[in-house]
């Protein structure tokens, strides 16, 4: 019986997802599956405590979960040689990095062919981004005139600074990867058989027939109560740990300038750098008993379904993120129309699909202005391109995905260009 790796640089936010879901599609294949996973200071204890997402999976007899320090994940990332020596030590027949952009120089080794024959699987989340950036000038003289060694060595030298030529050039040309997924739609859609297809993957309950949970209901009992005190107050929705990148600060600004409340499921976390001052925003919101946090990791899909569901629309607020959210589609799943800025794959799939609304990146007044009109417009019309859309999402599209990267699935997933139009239209 084939055994599969799937190697985990990180397993924060949606990657303990990612890692759920493959290791189930595998182990209902037939596979014995091992996570080799980083795991940082509070998850370095035995159990299932690590990885709440995979605790369930600890049972089976065909599961293993190999826990790497964050302190030492680095050094493996970009080890080839010690790589290779781990995938042979664990007999592995197919290694998925679920998260290739982060250990790009292992891929060195499928270049030299170290280590016994194995299939490569790469899921590519983020380092296609250059297609929504300026393009770097020396790529004007294009790599198609360089050839042999010479093309080789400058591929190589510039990969890490310009995904582009990795790839563009390296990545297709010397056939790195037996399977190349990526979360970007768009990217596959322009690259023909050099790439599939993976639907972000930001949901496990299809693989978990996840029932209520005794979490959900707490916080339903506590949320309701605060709900209802708002008097018709809008709901701010904010899920997961608070981050500057995904405008934690600007979405509580706009809570208190709407006067409405602002509704946080996940942990609080310690970070600086915020444009705005989140601490004096936070007493004015609570001076109106208008803050709602749970302060807490949240475990089930349903509690984020929960109070996603609070916010008439979710606003989006991020800042430098061009790719795939996670939070994004869960609010969709959740039936709500998304406010996003008009950069990257998010603003794309807004505009193409009709999910909501986009507005200026880091134009507060449009910001403004976009989200008073997207709560005044009616949301019928986005409810069915959202369904339409989120059927992309599916349980049977992400495990066609996989298969087909595998070697043995009989197609990829779909692309949603190749069932509809602008505008949520079918073609």
């Amino acid at each position: 019986m084939a055994t599969a790796v799937l190697f985990a640089p990180s397993l924060s936010g949606h990657r303990q997802t990612y890692c759920r879901v493959l290791a189930q599609v595998l182990l209902d294949d037939g596979f014995h599956v091992t996570v080799v996973g980083g795991v940082g200071p509070a998850r370095t204890a035995q159990g299932p405590a690590r990885s709440p997402q995979l605790a369930d999976l600890e049972e089976h007899s065909r599961f293993k979960f190999v826990p790497l320090p964050a302190s030492g994940m680095p050094l493996l990332q970009n080890s080839p040689a010690g790589f290779t020596a781990l995938l042979d030590e664990l007999a592995a027949d197919a290694v998925v990095l679920t998260e290739a952009d982060a250990c790009l120089p292992l891929l060195h080794a499928r270049a030299a062919r170290r280590g016994r024959p194995r299939r490569w699987v790469g899921i590519f989340i983020r380092t296609t981004n250059y297609a929504y950036e300026q393009t770097p000038q020396y790529r004007s003289r294009s790599a198609r005139g360089l050839s042999g060694v010479r093309h080789a060595r400058t591929t190589l030298f510039h990969w890490k600074r310009d995904p582009w030529l990795f790839h563009e050039v390296f990545l297709p040309r010397l056939r790195l990867l037996d399977g190349a997924l990526y979360l970007d739609e768009t990217f596959v859609a322009a690259h023909g058989r050099s790439a599939q297809w993976l639907p972000d993957i930001f949901t496990a309950r299809p693989w978990r027939n996840e029932e209520a949970t005794e979490e959900t209901g707490a916080w339903a009992r506590k949320l309701d109560a605060f709900m209802t005190a708002q008097n018709g107050r809008s709901a701010f929705v904010y899920l997961g740990a608070n981050q500057v990148r995904r405008g934690y600060d600007t979405l509580l600004r706009l809570a208190v300038a709407e006067d409405g409340c602002f509704v946080h499921c996940g942990r609080r976390a310690e970070e600086g750098g915020y444009r705005y001052d989140i601490e004096l925003l936070r007493r004015q919101l609570e001076a109106r008993n208008a803050l709602f946090e749970t302060g807490a990791y949240y475990e089930a899909d349903a509690t984020a379904d929960l109070f996603l569901r609070r916010g008439e629309v979710v606003v989006l607020p991020h800042r430098r993120h061009l790719g795939s959210s996670g939070v994004m589609l869960q609010a969709l799943a959740a039936g709500r129309p998304v406010l996003v800025p008009d950069r990257g794959l998010m603003a794309e799939r807004v505009r193409d699909f009709g999910l909501g609304r986009t507005y200026r990146a880091e134009d507060w007044n449009d910001l403004r202005r976009q989200y008073r009109a997207l709560r005044s417009e009616g949301h019928q019309r986005i409810l069915a391109n959202t369904e339409a859309f989120m059927d992309f999402f599916s349980r049977e599209q992400t495990e066609n995905a996989l298969r087909f990267a595998m070697g043995y699935g009989s197609a990829p997933a779909r692309l949603p260009a190749q069932v509809h139009g602008r505008n949520g239209r079918e073609t």
